[in-house]
């Protein structure tokens, strides 16, 4: 065989396959969102929001946020009702690191979560009060 060749061919098999392609990058128009269900942890205007489920696979999950955590601080706020959580996390687009701020028992835990983009599923509906100006509900858009 030729050497010239050889040496090419033991190049080939020793070089790293094609590069992985990068995710596609987020829609920026999109809605952002955590992934968790919160409840008031007694009933009050000022009680504290607890974590009743991070649903698997979605950012608090994956950022580790548990049942049971209080949410203290996210982002630059401190949410004392759903409502509050959700127009902080709106005005934020797919793709943004905040962090979250949470007391877990004694210990106050802060983890970055890198917010996705709203699934468009039933179970993550926007209410109207939320729609932006010009935006067309999706049932309008038919």
């Amino acid at each position: 065989m030729n050497p010239v060749l050889a040496i090419a061919l033991m190049g080939l098999s020793a070089s790293p396959g094609a590069p992985v392609p990068k995710d596609p990058a987020p829609n920026p128009l999109a809605w952002s969102y955590m992934g968790v269900r919160v409840q008031n942890v007694v009933d009050g205007a000022d009680a504290p929001l607890q974590i009743t489920a991070p649903e698997p696979g979605t950012p608090a999950f994956k950022a580790g946020l548990q049942v049971g955590d209080v949410l203290v601080r996210i982002g630059s706020i401190q949410p004392k009702t759903f409502e509050d959580v959700q127009r902080y996390i709106f005005d934020l687009r797919p793709g943004s690191v905040i962090a979250v701020e949470v007391k877990r028992g004694t210990e106050t835990k802060i983890v970055k979560m890198r917010l996705e983009e709203r699934p468009d599923t039933p179970d993550y509906q926007i209410l109207p009060s939320f729609i932006r100006r010009n935006q067309k509900m999706r049932d309008d858009e038919e």
